[in-house]
């Protein structure tokens, strides 16, 4: 098949509150894509209003754009781990596989809080080989040993220097991942130690896909917000997918990097166009204290706020988890 005939598959999601940034993840990979590229958006549909998906596909219009809408069947995820506000649907990525029609080989999965600044069409055209799973070295949690990795990567014999992933940009070999029943063993290892699980999904495909993930350059998956706070750059040119992971999003407050400034040119290239933080001394604080000399020194106080909130928070899922789901 030609190249310009293969549309490259997108799977995403979100809520209510995420539908905004969603479009604007959607709107600059569109931007970027090489002109005439079919591309087929796949959308787990987490009770997004009827008036903002309205929004978030005209917001697309114009290319050569198709957008399917997928309500999961969650019932596979009772007794999976949770803490904090998280709801079960962040679990939503281990669902891919039984979501897609089966013709589908192969998906690219990006969070919702991803900005796209280069074409996607060589990272998709490059297959994954012989991995079930191509992604970025996590950038905070780099070894399944580090603080955060894989709680029981001992009693699971992983090499304690074998890197982690970061979930949030994905090229996945849907086949594959069926075949070897990605989901299906992620679930297990879940489950089984719900009690020391940190970073729900991502957790899970790193116990089961450890060794056996292909890497990614860093530049698949910049991570912008945190992990990179000894690093005094504020923008590495080279970078394709941008990820504003943690809680220092730029529907939030408005950042001093120049990712920020380009997050805002996409919003106004959507039908959200003209949507910002709220002003405010919050706002104002967080941009004083992103990069800041502070958050060098504070940055193993958030890791230990972090551990502190998963202790007293945690939780299992539960049937009613699954009815609430949004």
């Amino acid at each position: 098949m030609n190249q310009q005939q293969n549309p490259v598959v997108i799977v995403c999601s979100a809520d209510g509150p995420y539908a905004r940034p969603l479009a604007v993840t959607l709107v600059s990979l569109v931007a970027h894509l090489e002109r005439g590229r079919p591309l087929a958006i796949h959308i787990i549909d987490r009770r997004i209003p009827e008036a903002d998906k309205d929004l978030l596909v005209r917001s697309l219009a114009g290319g050569a754009v198709t957008v399917s809408w997928h309500h999961p069947d969650r019932r596979a995820l009772v007794g999976v781990p949770l803490w904090g506000r998280m709801p079960i649907s962040v679990y939503d990525k281990l669902l891919i596989a039984a979501l897609l029609s089966p013709e589908i080989e192969q998906a690219l999965w990006l969070d919702s809080d991803t900005l796209v600044l280069d074409d996607v069409a060589p990272l998709w055209d490059r297959g994954t080989g012989d991995h079930p799973v191509l992604a970025v070295q996590d950038s905070i949690v780099p070894l399944v040993s580090s603080r955060f990795g894989v709680a029981r990567y001992r009693e699971l014999g992983l090499r304690p220097d074998a890197k982690y992933f970061n979930a949030g940009v994905m090229v996945m070999n849907v086949e594959r991942w069926r075949r070897q029943r990605v989901t299906e063993r992620a679930l297990e290892y879940l489950k089984t130690y719900a009690a020391e699980v940190s970073f729900w999904d991502q957790e899970g495909l790193n116990a089961v896909l450890s060794g056996e993930w292909g890497e990614l350059d860093p530049v698949w998956n910049w991570t912008v917000s945190v992990g990179r706070v000894d690093d005094v750059r504020h923008t590495d040119p080279a970078a394709k997918i941008v990820h504003f992971n943690g809680n220092l999003k730029p529907w939030r407050y408005d950042g001093r990097q120049t990712y920020y400034r380009r997050y805002y040119e996409h919003v106004d290239a959507t039908e959200f166009a003209g949507w910002r933080p709220e002003p405010g001394w919050r706002a104002a604080a967080m941009r004083s204290y992103e990069h800041s000399a502070l958050r060098r020194m504070l940055y193993p106080t958030e890791q230990l706020g972090t551990s502190l909130l998963m202790a007293l928070t945690r939780r299992v899922a539960t049937a009613d988890d699954v009815r609430s789901s949004p």
